[in-house]
């Protein structure tokens, strides 16, 4: 074999090795096809984020509903954003993409945003409150499909809700099919946290027929009960999260259609799960295709810092024993740990959106973890079952997840102020096949395979600006190659060269001109 045969049969061993590594990897990666390089970031200067509560409408256009505040952190307002499938902001909602709800509402001295949710022809309905001195009321608004208010909906398109004991909370929501609106939240009575639970008619008023004229409050006896999260069963029961005690106990509550308590279920209609001297909370909870009722909240004690825990009831309300270790699963990465949005996907496999700190150096993490339906790590989903972020420094709150028709998954974050949103392929590996069929453009990279330098060739039938960037199977920036630069029509070409501690392996040279992303698939020996 002489030189130029070894040289050969190298350079063919490490192709093979390369792309051998590659499929052995986990098959996600960021959509590249939304936003810039799988994010998009809205910032302002003139306002922070606060809060953020997301849905999906039916033609997968992405709702934020956020309450900012001004520099100053006083001034609140409520502001919605829409944002296209491919990311951008939707021209044709509000201003620009992004709507300012003009309310009438007294925030008094703290008011908040929880969650919202959409109806069945795309209109927002969005809950909240208001609290000054233990008092304050809950509200409900509901949104047009182009940004405005929906003065129609109870009094000028807004419904207050306000027993007059102390401080009412709305937390959760959920639309039935029927169109009625279930909000969940406490009251507080005699110094007592006491579980709330409201329906509304499709017009803002309270539903007559539902427990007492539309009001279910829990009795004086249970202290400190908080319902966080809703859900609803396929023969119309409604499941109720939350916590009761304090320390808490994480507390699953079933009632009928109408509003009673489903004493069937559990203890008298409700299950308790926690341990002594512990606090527990289900923040989030879903039920299953099969009926089974999952759920998930933070599991501390005073001196230790926050883990999250996940259980699985069976439909009679006992713990399901095939699920994780007597039920249970305990998310421990080492860090603190905080969950606010699970998903369980249509094959059973759950989707946990979470965020973390470090004691030590004080950075913030974002994860997106996937179990299988058994409550194992799916380790075919990013690292071993995790996709985690880079540290920030700053403040981070992760909000919603969103699974679309695809089965991509939108994850809604604050950072440092700022609304981020990113969106992966879930099972789906980094697009890096070629696209380079764009109209007005064509390019090269040669050599392919690349070692540590390469030519980089192109020909525009316009001029225009032109920039490239090396992204790896994550869908994250590696290398700038090429800022953004105005070039004339014709021909170009130019030697770029790799940063020294970029390792081998498959990456996407992306290359963005009017607007548009073509993809080339390189290979880094």
């Amino acid at each position: 074999m002489n030189i130029l045969q070894k040289i050969y049969f190298i350079y063919s061993f490490l192709v093979v090795l390369t792309q051998t590594a590659l499929s052995a990897q986990s098959t996600w990666g960021l959509d590249l096809d939304f936003g810039k390089g799988g994010k998009v970031e809205i910032r302002d200067s003139t306002k922070l984020y606060v809060s953020s509560s997301t849905v999906l409408r039916s033609d997968n256009k992405i709702l934020v509903m956020s309450l900012c505040t001004d520099l100053n952190g006083t001034t609140e307002k409520i502001i919605l954003t829409c944002l296209s499938p491919n990311g951008s902001l939707d021209s044709m909602f509000g201003e620009k993409g992004q709507a300012y709800l003009d309310v009438n509402i007294d925030w008094g001295g703290f008011g908040g945003m929880s969650k919202i949710a959409r109806t069945m022809d795309n209109k927002l309905i969005c809950c909240g409150y208001t609290s000054q001195n233990s008092k304050g009321f809950a509200f409900v608004i509901r949104v047009n499909t182009n940004g405005s208010l929906d003065k129609t909906f109870g009094q000028d398109g807004v419904f207050t809700f306000d027993l007059g004991t102390g401080l009412d909370k709305f937390l959760s929501i959920l639309i039935n099919p029927d169109g009625k609106i279930l909000l969940g939240g406490f009251s507080v009575q005699s110094y007592q946290n006491r579980a709330l639970l409201v329906q509304l008619l499709p017009d803002g008023s309270l539903d007559p027929n539902f427990a007492s004229n539309g009001i279910y409050v829990s009795n004086p006896t249970s202290t400190y009960k908080t319902i966080r999260s809703l859900a609803l069963q396929e023969d119309g029961k409604i499941v109720t999260f939350g916590s009761n005690g304090y320390p808490s106990d994480m507390e699953v509550f079933r009632f009928y259609p109408d509003g009673k308590v489903d004493t069937s279920f559990g203890i008298n209609g409700g299950i308790l799960y926690g341990y002594p001297d512990q606090t527990d909370m289900a923040l989030v909870g879903n039920v299953q295709n099969d009926g089974k009722i999952i759920f998930s909240g933070p599991s501390y004690y005073t001196d230790t810092i926050d883990k999250i825990k996940v259980v699985r009831l069976n439909p009679n309300g006992s713990v399901d024993n095939n699920f994780g270790i007597n039920g249970q699963l305990l998310c421990d990465w080492g860090l603190s740990e905080f969950i606010n949005h699970m998903v369980v996907q249509p094959d059973m496999k759950i989707l946990l959106g979470t965020w973390a700190y470090s004691g030590t150096n004080q950075h913030n993490n974002f994860f997106l973890a996937r179990y299988n339906s058994d409550g194992t790590l799916d380790e075919s989903f990013g690292d071993n079952g995790l996709i985690k972020s880079i540290g920030y420094d700053g403040i981070i709150d992760q909000g919603d997840i969103l699974l679309d028709e695809a089965g991509k998954i939108t994850c809604v974050n604050i950072i440092e102020s700022n609304l981020v949103l990113w969106r992966y392929q879930n099972n789906n590996a980094l697009e890096t096949k070629d696209t380079r069929a764009a109209v007005g453009l064509t390019f090269d990279f040669t050599p392919n395979p690349v070692s540590s330098h390469g030519q980089f060739t192109w020909t525009m039938q316009s001029p225009g600006e032109l920039s490239s960037d090396l992204l790896d199977t994550q869908g994250r920036l590696v290398q700038h190659l090429i800022p953004p630069t105005f070039y004339p029509a014709g021909s170009h070409q130019q030697e770029v060269y790799f940063e020294n501690n970029i390792p081998a392996g498959v990456y996407s040279l992306v290359v963005t001109t009017g607007g548009e992303r073509q993809v080339l698939k390189l290979v880094k020996l």
